[in-house]
């Protein structure tokens, strides 16, 4: 991969682009000056997704000599940095133009890790063309829906009575079902789906391929008080993670500032020190996630 002239001209300029290795990961670094609206690395030094980490390393260091990995909302490349420095072959997902572009400045600064790279600016789940926002890349796009892009003037003037910072100013984006990017024969190692709302749309059409015993771990974040603005409905997620709770070994929810009241069962181990919950109930678990308007991760195991 070619060094981006942007950050070539960074470079020049005296931008500080080769910070300190992750605190967390030092196999690769995350932080550069020159993107300063990305999640910071300290997030991922907390909670659930320093658990996520944790897991990303105790699956592909266990894994075969060439472990696949999805990385579906990868925002700006924390975790597709951190499993392609772990050896993984990662096929990254996102629909934001600019977490791309970020992506592909850290992989231009990350010597060795490109090749292992295969960056998508699209998302997967149900087919669709949405607009997504120009020059932000942003931890909780999607949070409150998906516009679908404005394809005429008068498409995008009734768009802006409704969603005024939408798609006027942004950028067409594909949705597309994930059967149309993963290959016969492929066994995933590892899925990490981080979509706000819309991991209902792309879990529905990855149940064959669990069936098929051809995935080996989710992590997924939930969020079911926003599934029905992701195009989806309650009872439709509930179904859906039912039944990848029965065909799983374990399902195992990471930690979460929101406190959890029922469906759950406290584990005796932790990860990463942080207490961890077997998923007893999806029902009741999601029902009262979705009173609170609070969301979870959860790490499931076939």
């Amino acid at each position: 991969m070619k060094t981006n002239a942007f950050i070539a001209s960074l470079i020049a300029l005296g931008v500080g682009l080769t910070p300190a290795p992750c605190r967390a990961h030092a196999r690769f670094r995350y932080s550069f000056d020159a993107m300063p609206h990305d999640l910071p690395e300290f997030f991922f030094e907390q909670g659930a997704e320093l658990q996520i980490g944790d897991i990303f390393e105790s699956v592909l260091r266990a894994s075969s000599a060439h472990p696949i990995v999805l990385d579906i909302g990868a925002n700006a490349g924390y975790f597709t940095l951190l499993a392609a420095s772990l050896g993984a072959s990662v096929y990254a997902f996102e629909l934001q133009p600019t977490c791309v572009d970020h992506i592909r400045q850290r992989l231009d600064a990350n010597t060795g890790l490109g090749s292992r790279v295969h960056l998508f600016q699209m998302g997967l789940g149900d087919p669709a063309v949405v607009s997504a926002p120009p020059g932000a890349c942003e931890g909780g796009f999607g949070l409150t829906g998906l516009s679908k892009a404005a394809r005429t003037p008068r498409m995008r003037a009734r768009e802006r009575d409704l969603r005024p910072a939408a798609s006027a100013l942004g950028h067409a984006t594909v949705i597309t079902p994930p059967s149309a990017v993963i290959q016969n024969g492929w066994t995933l190692d590892l899925v990490k789906i981080d979509t706000e709302g819309g991991e209902v749309g792309v879990l529905k059409h990855m149940l064959a391929l669990v069936d098929q015993q051809r995935v080996k771990n989710v992590v997924v974040e939930i969020l079911p008080a926003r599934w029905e603005l992701r195009g989806g409905s309650f009872e439709e997620g509930v179904a859906l993670f039912e039944r990848l709770r029965q065909a799983s070994q374990s399902a195992i929810v990471l930690e979460d500032p929101t406190p959890f009241e029922g469906g759950v069962a406290k584990r005796k181990d932790s990860i990463k020190g942080l207490p961890t919950h077997d998923l007893t109930n999806v029902r009741d678990f999601f029902k009262e996630r979705a009173r609170k308007d609070a969301g979870c991760n959860v790490w499931f195991s076939f």
